[in-house]
């Protein structure tokens, strides 16, 4: 019975495939000679519009033949974790490097624990942060992915610290676009507390917080406990410090630091109290045992969000030539760091245009925010796609995801920030229209549309 419902269902699939009507994803699993027994109760799924996949034909038939796609023990183990994680359990690093290495199982399977874990969490509700390139380039490092460190040699803009004027102007260019925090960002090894460039980027982080539109956030190296008591002094609410990828893996991307001087820098800010954005780049070449290693390296650490960069690569530096990642694998590294960091905002920067036409997949994938605005070096599209992209998919932006809790009444679920609101009707002179545009308020100067803080491109 279970055999020929298959074939029939075969016979349909072929025929609408034939007339062009079906499309066809990538083949993401290999044949398996067993049929599942749930063939025929899946197939009933499918029929009755469950929800289990969106993509119901992409699962049907990933280029192999219906009666030998069915659910193979593979796909059955990877849904039986998948239901661990969703009941609370954990996924094994032993499973996770499994999971990243193996493809013989559908895919689709990661996406949707991941979109549950995500809608568990946080409703509905993304994160949006930006980042402001303070200074850029010169950098005595040798990260070989780095378009600013001074060993590589790269056509970049060049420049000093800027000053806190212009830290402030690019914060509120942040909050006009929908932004509730901007990242402080500068190409360096690190900075002592005693330093003229250290105590200029305390009173900028200070000017920015006063201000009121945005969160002040900072990236700047390698620092201690004295340097991070004075930025919280200062209202830094977070610190942005990326491990970038797995111990094992990382002497063969930088050798001018240690991995462990980037986590003493982690437990440093953490010792202070204050909030740790810590994640990585996938793609730099590494074997999918180091994206496993990076992601419990974070879990271990307990960082409270994670940014995911996938790699740009940037003529004149040591990684050039490293082609991009296929779109899947991406979507499938967001879903498995999702399953090994349920909990966690894990947000996707530099490198999603890799994604093309797939980019609103990063949240059925499991990410719950994204960067807007341009990166460091690299564009971004704009900020006015972006937004749109975010209204089409019902997603909410309008306020920090701290408050995602709300969003789900009685649901006692919520993202465990404790990040005071700032909404965008607190920018002075300006509203907020029915598309998440800033309007002029009578008599004010015309607010800008577009976000473009950072100075090198």
């Amino acid at each position: 019975m279970v055999g020929r419902l298959a074939q029939s269902v075969e016979r349909r699939l072929h025929t609408a495939e034939v007339a062009g009507s079906i499309p066809v994803p990538p083949t993401i699993a290999t044949p398996h000679p067993t049929p599942s027994p749930r063939w025929g109760e899946r197939v009933r799924e499918l029929q009755q519009g469950g929800d289990r996949h969106p993509f119901h034909v992409g699962w049907l038939r990933q280029g192999r033949r219906m009666g030998t796609m069915a659910l193979d023990m593979m796909t059955e183990r990877v849904r039986q974790i998948g239901e661990r994680v969703l009941t609370g359990g954990a996924i094994m690093f032993e499973e996770a490097v499994e999971l990243f290495e193996r493809s013989d199982y559908d895919v689709h399977e990661l996406f949707h624990v991941a979109n549950r874990l995500r809608l568990n969490q946080f409703g509905n509700r993304i994160h949006l942060c930006s980042i402001v390139n303070a200074k850029s380039g010169n950098c005595p490092e040798d990260c070989g992915f780095c378009s600013q460190s001074a060993r590589h040699a790269t056509e970049i803009q060049k420049y000093g610290l800027m000053s806190t004027e212009e830290m402030v102007k690019a914060a509120r260019k942040a909050g006009e676009q929908g932004a509730f925090a901007l990242g402080v960002v500068t190409a360096v090894r690190g900075y002592s507390a005693s330093s003229k460039d250290f105590q200029k980027l305390v009173e900028g982080i200070r000017a920015i917080v006063q201000d009121g539109r945005v969160e002040g956030h900072a990236s700047l190296g390698i620092m201690g406990h004295e340097e991070f008591r004075q930025l919280k002094a200062a209202g830094l609410t977070e610190f942005n410090h990326n491990l970038e990828t797995g111990r094992s893996y990382f002497p063969k991307i930088c050798t001018t630091h240690t991995y462990d001087e980037r986590v003493n820098t982690i437990k440093a800010a953490k010792a202070i109290g204050i909030r740790v954005c810590s994640g990585g780049i996938i793609g730099m070449g590494e074997e999918p045992t180091h994206r496993a290693e990076l992601a419990f390296a974070l879990k271990e650490l307990d960082v409270d969000e994670v940014p995911l960069n996938f790699l740009v690569s940037v003529d004149g530096t040591r990684q050039e030539n490293v082609p991009p990642l296929p779109p899947f694998e991406m979507l499938k590294a967001i879903a498995l760091f999702r399953w090994i960091l349920p909990t966690k905002n894990i947000f996707i920067c530099a490198g999603r245009q890799h994604l093309g036409e797939l980019q609103s997949m990063i949240f059925f994938a499991g990410a719950s925010g994204a960067m807007v605005g341009d990166f460091l070096t690299t564009r971004n599209r704009s900020v006015s796609d972006d937004l749109k992209m975010f209204r089409d998919l019902g997603l909410d932006f309008d306020g920090p995801l701290s408050t995602a809790s709300t969003l789900r009444q009685g649901s006692g679920l919520s993202a465990g920030f404790d990040i005071p609101a700032v909404r965008p009707e607190r920018i002075e002179g300006h509203g907020w229209d029915a598309q998440d545009r800033p309007v002029e308020a009578q008599g004010s100067a015309s607010a800008s549309t577009e976000l473009r803080i950072t100075a090198a491109s």
